[in-house]
């Protein structure tokens, strides 16, 4: 099983020997920042999940002045953010979809200066933590140290760039009900039951024509349109 796990690390380190150099910006609030001891923060990154990223990132990061009360005011005003270097060659998760497995290095910027961190730890994530992409994690920190200090000149239009469009956790949870949304607007609304259609109404000639009939007979005892001469007539029979 070793044999095959180093055989997996040594064609993963030449992938990643190949592989561009890429940045990713985060806003604080996918920070947990916790206590404040010599100087320094501990800290976590924690993306579960936040395809393509599903890692924790923990380390301690350098209180500004050895203040600890500077670091939170930085992020309460938005002038903090988290950038990850890492080799662009995703890594297919058990879900299916790929994830960037190739993290190697972090820096913390406050108004867009870096912020010393060290003791930094990677963990991978479900669903992007079986052993293939373990290997590729240890082979992108292997293939990493030919690159020499990637914060400088050479990548810093990169870094600026990223910088720039941090990927922000509230406005990701919002992209993700957005679907959710438009499925329960798209569903048509239950539709009344179809009215009985009204009786037809009698037609003005219809109605004419039975008007005409009850007016044209007269009862069989109405003597008011009979003639003197007709009315005794009909007295005299009736006497027979």
């Amino acid at each position: 099983m070793k044999k095959v796990l180093f055989v997996l690390l040594a064609f993963a380190a030449t992938l990643f020997a190949q592989a561009q150099v890429k940045f990713q910006a985060f806003a604080p609030n996918f920070m947990k920042l916790g206590g404040y001891s010599k100087g320094y923060h501990s800290f976590e990154l924690l993306l579960d999940g936040v395809t393509p990223w599903s890692f924790s990132a923990k380390g301690e990061v350098k209180a500004p002045n050895n203040d600890p009360d500077l670091l939170l005011d930085g992020i309460d005003n938005d002038e903090v953010v988290l950038v990850i270097a890492y080799l662009h060659y995703p890594t297919q998760g058990t879900d299916g979809q790929g994830y960037n497995v190739g993290m190697f290095d972090i820096r913390i910027f406050m108004d867009d200066e870096p912020l010393p961190v060290k003791n930094i730890t990677w963990t991978l994530l479900p669903p992007a933590n079986d052993d293939w992409a373990i290997g590729s994690l240890d082979a992108a920190k292997v293939a990493s140290e030919e690159l020499g200090d990637v914060w400088g000149a050479k990548y810093s239009r990169e870094i600026t760039l990223a910088s720039a469009d941090p990927l922000d956790r509230e406005m990701w949870l919002a992209s993700k009900r957005l679907p959710k949304k438009r499925e329960k607007i798209a569903e048509p609304a239950p539709q009344p039951a179809p009215k009985a259609a009204p009786a037809p109404a009698a037609t003005a000639a219809s109605k004419t024509k039975k008007r005409a009939v009850r007016q044209a007979a007269p009862a069989a005892n109405d003597d008011s349109q009979l003639t003197e001469r007709e009315k005794r007539r009909r007295a005299a029979r009736q006497k027979k």
